[in-house]
This record gives C-alpha cells, structure tokens and sequence, in this order.
C-alpha cells in the first residue's frame, strides 16, 4: 500500500537577489514499511524537501504541487492546524540537530509526555510510562530517572535517542529522518542506524532517511532518490541504482566512495553546485559532465524502462549509451 505518494511538488524562496528554486517538480511515493533514501550534495533540496512535505517551510517560501497524498489524505490542502494533528501523531519527524530539536528549558520527561497527551490524551502517568519504555527501547539506560533530566546532561548520542523516543511516541505511520548521525561518532552512528532500522521493522513504518551518505542508504534503504540542485536525477531499488546507475551524477558519487581495492585517489566531480536563482534551463548537471552535449541546454526527458528505476538524461540509456 502506498503511503505517500508526491507529485509535481515545487518550493521557490524569495531571496534579496531574486527567486531561489530549491526544489523543482519533485516526485517520490514510499509504501508502509518501506525505506526511501534521499541523497545529495549538501544544499540540493533534500531536507527543504522534508519541510514541504509537512509544511515547515518558512514564510518566505512557497510550495506548490499537484499532490502531496499521506495515507489517503490529501496535506497540501490541510491548514495549520490540520498539519498539527498529523505532526507527532502519525508522522514523526527525526531532526539532524537533537539541541535544537529538544527545547532546553524543558525536562525530557515533560517533552516526550506532551507528545503524546496533545494527540492520545489520558493520564500523564500513562504516557510517562509510555515514555520510559521506549527510553529503555532506544537504549538509554535507567530511563525513569532520566525523565527529570534537561537535555545538556545528556551526550550527543544520547539526545539522539531521546529524539527518537519522541517521534515514535504515539506510533506514527511515517518516520522522516533528517541526516540523523551527523555530529555522532562511528560507533554511535552505526547504534542509531540499527535501532531506527529494527524500530521501522517493529511497526511497518514507512522511513525517508535523508542523507549524504551512500554507505547508510546501501545498508538501510530499499530504495533510493539521488537528487541535484533541486531537481531528481535518478531513482529507483537501490539495488538497481547502485549496480547499474545511469545518471552521470549518480555514477559520479558512487565513483568517489573508496572502495576495498583502491590504490589510487578518490574519484572526485569536477566543478561546483550552480546557482539555483531564476529559472535554469535544460540539465542543471551539464557544466559538470564530461557527457555534456548541446542537447543538453533543452528540456531533459525522463527515462523509466521499468518500474523501478528511473532518471533525467538526453542519452537514451544514461552512461550505457
């Protein structure tokens, strides 16, 4: 069963030197229990893509879209409100920075309690309780005493979890996971990778892990959406896009993960990200290609050979031309 399922979603920011086009004609769907990795460049629209989806963008932004479709309901046409009482309940949200995720002034206890008393009710000693078994579920230990605790007496690790615990408070239908390991250790990074693994697997959710990283994708994602300056390149299973990947970009990052064999340098794309002001015409990858072609300045066709793998490119068959 499908999910979420977006279509045509775009988001323009007004800047002081014209239109920013950070997203453009986005399209994604994620089935219940599925895992969705979006990856990119840093400032490639991955994580404004996340706060269009739940309407978090700020005041400045617009988005608009065909269809923004969560489990039958359509929430592009939801109002503030509305949005609130899907927020927490039956999506959760896991944000990459957990100090500013949790409010500092505020126990733990309190913040994961108000969760769930504003969208289940009952008693605060029901959802303490709630509270502390899913503490104990994501790791942290003695989880009743640390109910009182403020979020700078907890590690970075541990705040961490304690954003987890927050977002799974009332079982939500989608967990959205916004680079969350980034200022984490190794050994860290790998405790958090599992737990939001086994936790989706526990209650059939559906996961989009926003992130840079191709090694967290091969080992979470079920499928994949390589995105660039606002745009999808390519998607598809993982499997597919990371075996056989047709877009020069896509071939690009998979070309600079250093492999077991490698003796020489890391493989590197050339130039940098172009500006997203205005309109850009044709493939926004083209000045950074070494398969650009004057083609390449028109509109790009979208190839889909199957269902599950599909990219941009003027070649017909990507890199296997």
């Amino acid at each position: 069963m499908t999910l979420l399922d977006v279509r045509d979603m775009t988001i323009r920011i007004g800047t002081q030197n014209g239109i920013l086009r950070a997203v453009h004609g986005l399209d994604l769907s994620l089935k219940s229990g599925e895992v969705l990795g979006i990856v990119g460049e840093s400032g490639c629209g991955k994580s404004i893509t996340a706060l269009g989806i739940l309407d978090l963008l700020p005041k400045s932004a617009i988005r608009t879209a065909r269809q923004i479709l969560f489990d039958g309901k359509e929430l592009s046409t939801f109002s503030a409100a509305a949005m609130r009482t899907v927020l927490g309940n039956d999506i959760g949200m896991i944000f990459q920075d957990p100090m500013t995720a949790l409010n500092p002034t505020y126990t733990i206890g309190n913040q994961l309690v108000e969760v769930y008393r504003r969208h289940r009710g009952g008693r605060r000693s029901e959802a303490e309780e709630r509270a502390i078994w899913l503490l104990n579920r994501v790791g942290i230990s003695a989880a009743r005493s640390r109910l009182g605790q403020y979020p700078h007496q907890l590690s970075g690790g541990l705040r961490q979890r304690v954003v987890i615990a927050q977002a799974l408070m009332c079982e939500p239908k989608l967990i959205i996971a916004d680079e969350p390991t980034t200022a984490l250790d190794v050994t860290v990074q790998a405790q958090i990778l599992r737990l939001i693994k086994d936790i989706q697997e526990d209650i059939n959710a559906g996961v989009i892990i926003i992130t840079h990283d191709l090694g967290v994708v091969a080992q979470m994602a079920d499928r994949v959406l390589i995105m660039y300056a606002g745009e999808m390149v390519e998607t598809g299973t993982t499997e597919r896009v990371f075996t056989a990947p047709r877009h020069p970009y896509t071939h690009g990052l998979l070309a600079c993960l250093p492999q077991p064999e490698m003796s020489g340098q890391l493989g590197q794309i050339r130039g940098i990200v172009p500006s997203l002001l205005g309109d850009p015409v044709g493939c926004t990858f083209r000045t950074r290609c070494l398969k650009a072609v004057n083609a390449c300045r028109m509109e790009i066709p979208l190839h889909a050979p199957t269902h599950d793998h599909r990219w941009r490119c003027v070649l017909p068959t990507g890199l296997a031309s």
